[in-house]
C-alpha cells in the first residue's frame, strides 16, 4: 500500500484526496432515503429493519446502516417500573430483616432450616406482550420511555407455593370461582403438615 502511494506521488500526483472513480452510484444511503427512514421511525417507533427495507426497496444491510450508523438510533426496551413502597412498608421490611439477622447469628443454619414460607401468584391463560416484543427505536437524544406492567384480565388461576430451605413443599392451583382465602389456606396448611402415608 505504501509502495503504491510512493509510486503515484513520484509519478507527479499532488492530491491526497481520493480521485472520483467510475462505478455504481449510491442509491440506498441518499439524503432522501435517510429522511424517509427518519420519518418512518418517528411515525412508528416499533417498525422493524425489514419493514423499512421493504418500504424503500433497499437491502436489509443498507436499512440497518441508515438506522444505526447515520441516524444513530438504537433499539431499546421500555424500563420496567417496580411498585413503589411507602416509607411504612420500607420500615416494616427493615425491622423484619434485622430480626431475622439477629436470629441467624444466634442459631446459625438451624434457623434457616426452620423457615417455611409461601406465596401466591396469578397464572394467566395467555402470555401478555413480552419486553422484547415491545422494543422501540430510540434516537440518542430521545427520552427513555417507561412501560407499566399490565395485568391481563383473561382467565386465570391462583398458584400457591410453599417451600423451605430444602425446596418446594407444595404447589396448589385454585380456580377463581372458589376463592375463600382464610378457609382455603387453612386446608392447604393442614394438608401440608399432615404426614403422607
Amino acid at each position: 500500500m505504501v509502495r503504491r502511494w510512493c509510486r503515484t506521488f513520484s509519478d507527479g500526483r499532488q492530491q491526497v484526496e481520493d480521485i472520483p472513480r467510475a462505478g455504481r452510484t449510491r442509491t440506498a444511503t441518499t439524503d432522501a432515503n435517510v429522511g424517509k427512514v427518519d420519518d418512518m421511525i418517528r411515525a412508528n417507533w416499533r417498525i422493524t429493519i425489514d419493514e423499512v427495507a421493504e418500504e424503500l426497496g433497499i437491502s436489509h444491510e443498507r436499512a440497518q446502516n441508515i438506522i444505526h450508523d447515520i441516524l444513530r438510533y438504537r433499539k431499546v426496551s421500555a424500563r420496567w417500573v417496580p411498585r413503589q413502597l411507602t416509607s411504612t412498608h420500607q420500615e416494616q421490611r427493615m425491622a423484619v430483616s434485622l430480626e431475622h439477622l439477629v436470629r441467624y447469628h444466634e442459631d446459625g443454619n438451624d434457623f434457616l432450616f426452620r423457615i417455611l414460607t409461601g406465596n401466591e401468584t396469578w397464572v394467566h391463560h395467555f402470555t401478555p406482550e413480552s419486553k422484547a416484543a415491545s422494543m422501540e427505536w430510540k434516537h440518542s437524544s430521545s427520552p427513555v420511555r417507561k412501560k407499566f406492567k399490565t395485568t391481563p384480565s383473561a382467565g386465570k388461576v391462583l398458584l400457591t407455593v410453599f417451600w423451605d430451605a430444602q425446596g418446594v413443599l407444595l404447589l396448589d392451583f385454585l380456580e377463581v370461582s372458589s376463592l375463600i382465602f382464610n378457609h382455603y389456606f387453612l386446608i392447604i396448611i393442614k394438608e401440608m403438615l399432615t404426614p403422607q402415608t
